[in-house]
């Protein structure tokens, strides 16, 4: 069985990696923050909408939801980037863009 290891878990800058290696990262990370406010999306409206409150801070929520997805996602996530980041390493063709 191979070990799975993060690329560079919880790092926004990657010191000491190549270029491609930082842009993989990065995009896989961006994956898993779209990922986890997808995931966040219902949960957040479920406890919002209390009856007999106003919808006015939809956009809030909203935003709420989006900072919380990419926080988690910088700080480690739920190691969905750190596969994909490693997949898209793994199938990187040399001297390509």
């Amino acid at each position: 069985m191979n070990s799975i290891l993060p690329v560079y878990a919880g790092h926004s800058s990657l010191p000491g990696k190549s270029e491609p290696s930082a842009r993989a990262y990065k995009a896989a990370q961006d994956f898993e923050a779209l990922l986890l406010a997808s995931l966040l999306s219902p949960l957040e409206k479920s406890f919002s909408s209390l009856s007999g409150q106003d919808s006015s801070g939809d956009d809030y929520h909203y935003m709420g939801v989006q900072a919380l997805a990419g926080a988690l996602s910088k700080s480690g996530g739920i190691g969905v980037a750190d596969l994909l980041a490693q997949q898209l390493l793994r199938t990187e063709v040399p001297g390509g863009g």
